[in-house]
């Protein structure tokens, strides 16, 4: 009997590593193909965290199942130990702890040594729990994202060694016992809730100190959560604020699963450093939820300094909504034209609004502190995406030249663009016009070429 459950448990594995995407382009390989045959885990983190929503869909769970059994067995580094937590009622679901041996390297040993914690598992996923609903709202994949990275962190203790946690769930916070702070219909939390006490927001300092120090915090979800970009872009400016606010960094988070997972298992996959006290917005500093407007777009990803750096690095996934925006200097007009892929509408300040996204206003002068974009609300291939600037009207000295950022995945691309002609041509195009448009490299901006 223990031979069927073994190989059972073995071809479910392969099955994940298989679907987190190893060798596929945009994704990163297994730790166990790592260069020099050992696992790239070894040099890195010795622990590792993964939070998971007991509301699940089914579909969802047995794709979580999948994946989480193949980083079990594949994944964790000799000497590693994997806890695996209710995210939502935060409470241990199953620890797994690899020795630190030559035979622990073998997924089929692994296999017998967790069979039980895998049960734990199987079992937990299987339950079906009342879900909670706030307001009508039910909260489909909910973790109590602030009680769990506490939770997280009181396991973590003294502990000096960087760690990774990864959550399963849905970003947008909602408990029955706390509707106030709900993200639900488009709310989001102000800045206010980052430096408020426990006593006044559930998403108030609880510690004192880093307690995510050395941290790296990922998060998958499913569906889409968002009531729309900007109460995404609010969101997950909050909780990259949030994380870095008690001493961690918030990597990427995103609705494609094995691309979370890879990297997850990554060494490097650390996210982007951010000063809480450089980025807090002091005109929110009232502690309350807020709904966003698109009339009001001055979001992170348009308006923070992007630093020396100039862009993120590659981003593990190609697929996903993406923003595309310009910026220039000067009393010229330009226009940025963008579509998802050759046969896919083209979306201007002349057809604002397609299946795929939208065209955010026509600036009429040098925007200083806002960006025209373009948002794919859907997913898109970002190595199929085509994009351009036209110089319609207004005159330079010479040459004009602006900015082109990206947003997708949370992270920022940004990219200088050159128009040579000394005047805008309204927008024509075709042979002779050359000059007047600066075509975008999306892929390459985006380190993908």
């Amino acid at each position: 009997m223990k031979g069927v459950i073994v190989g059972w448990i073995m071809a479910v594995a392969w099955v994940a590593v298989a679907a987190s995407g190893a060798g596929t382009p945009g994704t990163v390989a297994s730790a166990a193909s790592s260069p020099g045959g050992g696992t790239g885990e070894a040099r890195g983190a010795a622990w590792q965290v993964i939070g998971i929503s007991p509301f699940l869909d089914r579909a969802d769970k047995d794709a979580v199942y999948r994946q989480v059994v193949g980083f079990a067995l594949e994944g964790v580094p000799p000497g590693g130990v994997l806890r695996l937590i209710d995210a939502y009622r935060v409470r241990t679901i199953a620890v797994m702890e690899v020795p630190n041996t030559r035979a622990s390297m073998s997924a089929k040993a692994r296999a017998v040594r967790f069979q039980g914690e895998l049960r734990t598992l199987k079992a937990f996923l299987a339950e079906e729990a009342p879900m909670p609903r706030v307001a009508g709202v039910a909260g489909t994949g909910a973790v109590r994202l602030p009680q769990f990275l506490e939770f997280v962190a009181a396991d973590r203790g003294d502990r000096e060694r960087a760690g990774r946690v990864l959550v399963l769930g849905n970003p947008l916070y909602l408990d029955e016992r706390e509707p106030a702070f709900a993200m639900a219909d488009g709310l989001y939390p102000t800045d206010g809730h980052l430096v408020a006490t426990r006593e006044r927001s559930v998403f108030g300092r609880a510690e004192s100190g880093d307690p995510l120090r050395e941290v790296t915090v990922h998060m998958a979800y499913f569906g889409t959560p968002w009531r729309d970009g900007v109460h995404e872009d609010r969101v997950r400016r909050f909780w990259r604020l949030y994380v870095a606010g008690r001493g961690g960094r918030w990597g990427l988070c995103a609705g494609d699963l094995p691309a979370v997972f890879a990297a997850f298992r990554r060494e490097d996959a650390a996210g982007d450093d951010v000063s809480l006290e450089e980025a807090l917005d002091d005109s929110r500093t009232v502690v309350a939820m807020r709904r966003g407007r698109r009339e009001v777009m001055a979001v992170d990803w348009l308006m923070r300094d992007l630093g020396p750096a100039g862009s993120a690095g590659a981003p593990v996934s190609v697929l996903g909504p993406m923003k595309i925006g310009i910026r220039w200097h000067g009393d010229v007009d330009l226009d940025l034209y963008a579509r998802p892929d050759a046969e896919g509408t083209t979306l201007s300040f002349s057809e604002p609004r397609s299946g795929a996204g939208y065209h955010y206003k026509d600036h009429r002068s040098s925007p200083d502190r806002e960006y025209e974009f373009i948002e794919f609300e859907v997913p898109v291939d970002v190595r199929r995406v085509e994009a351009a600037v036209n110089f319609y009207s207004g005159e330079v000295g010479e040459g004009l030249t602006g900015e082109a950022r990206i947003e997708f995945e949370g992270r920022v691309y940004s990219a200088p663009f050159t128009i040579p002609a000394r005047a805008g041509n309204r927008g024509r195009g075709g042979p002779g016009q050359e000059d007047y448009w600066a075509r975008l490299d999306v892929a390459g901006m985006m380190g993908l070429r």
